[in-house]
């Protein structure tokens, strides 16, 4: 059975709920009300806000509850100026919160509603723990975790940035489209500024996931120069850029010596030995490499090199 909560406890006191004979003083039979008087009535009539079937509730004594959406029980007050009552369960635990009013009691279930409707459990949860959740390496599988460079790089970003802001915030559901705006926009440079938007958007992304928020409009922030002033034109690489490895896998100086070893056995093994050496410390990119083996062939009779460092470079 379909019905208002709101209608359940005020029908009772609802004056076109039962027939009336007075006539006003001074009015004559039969003469229509004004048009205006109808129209305040009309607006006066109070509006239910919250909808649901209604049931007698289970322990017998005629009292009728409303069942709304996701599992929510809501005891209307018993008498005028009472206290509305809501029951659910979240989490395996059973909650309930209460109010003065109708209306007060619905602006609170509408942020019960939106967790239990998106089963994120995680929403009332502080903002520092949607960014330790973040950066938490076991929410992602094995072979899909981020490098070393790469998980330095976020963690520094939300520690400089975006703890400020939401860290602060007492709730994950409290987390507004501005306050992802305002730590986007701390970042000093438009290129900061637009490694934080892809921080922030990857942030969103996993909350979601994770059961922090709910709304994909959160990651939608991007950099606003404000007062400060806009960045020249943007400087490009010609050639190959640098590329840096991680420290697992630069080589051992034994693995080195072992590839040495190897290309020595060849033609023209010490060049291609000292090859290896020379790339391995000190860094050399392929395209250079390339460059002096040429060189070498061409200075060979003037005499080998040699090489003072001591453990291979991280650049390649």
């Amino acid at each position: 059975m379909e019905c208002h909560a709101a209608g359940v406890f005020r029908s009772a006191q609802d004056p076109h709920k039962k027939p009336t004979t007075r006539r006003r003083q001074g009015q004559a039979p039969g003469a229509p009300r004004a048009r205006d008087e109808t129209r305040s009535r009309r607006s006066s009539k109070p509006r239910p806000l919250l909808r649901g079937d209604a049931r007698t509730a289970a322990r017998g004594d005629d009292r009728v509850v409303i069942e709304l959406e996701c599992g929510i029980t809501v005891y209307p007050a018993r008498e005028e100026g009472g206290r509305w009552r809501a029951v659910w369960y979240e989490n395996g635990q059973r909650r309930q919160c209460e109010a003065t009013a109708e209306e007060k009691l619905a602006a609170k279930l509408d942020k019960v509603t939106e967790r239990l409707a998106a089963d994120a459990p995680n929403m009332e949860r502080p903002g520092a723990d949607l960014i330790a959740h973040y950066l938490d390496p076991d929410r992602l599988p094995v072979k899909k975790r981020w490098s070393a460079k790469h998980a330095d790089t976020q963690r520094r970003l939300c520690e400089r940035f975006v703890a400020p802001v939401i860290g602060k915030i007492p709730a994950c559901q409290d987390i507004k489209v501005a306050d992802m705006q305002k730590a986007v926009n701390a970042a000093p440079t438009e290129g900061e500024g637009a490694r934080l938007h892809r921080c922030l958007s990857a942030m969103v992304t996993a909350a979601i996931r994770g059961g922090y928020l709910t709304s994909p409009r959160l990651r939608e922030v991007y950099w606003q120069a404000g007062d400060r002033p806009a960045s020249g034109p943007e400087a490009s690489i010609q050639g190959e850029s640098v590329q840096f490895v991680e420290p697992a896998e630069i080589p051992a100086g034994a693995d080195v010596a072992r590839l040495g070893q190897a290309l020595a056995a060849g033609r023209r093994g010490e060049l291609h030995e000292l090859m290896a050496s020379t790339a391995a410390y000190s860094g050399l990119r392929q395209g250079e490499g390339f460059a002096l083996m040429v060189n070498w062939y061409l200075l060979a009779p003037l005499g080998p090199l040699t090489c003072t460092s001591s453990s291979p470079s991280s650049r390649s």
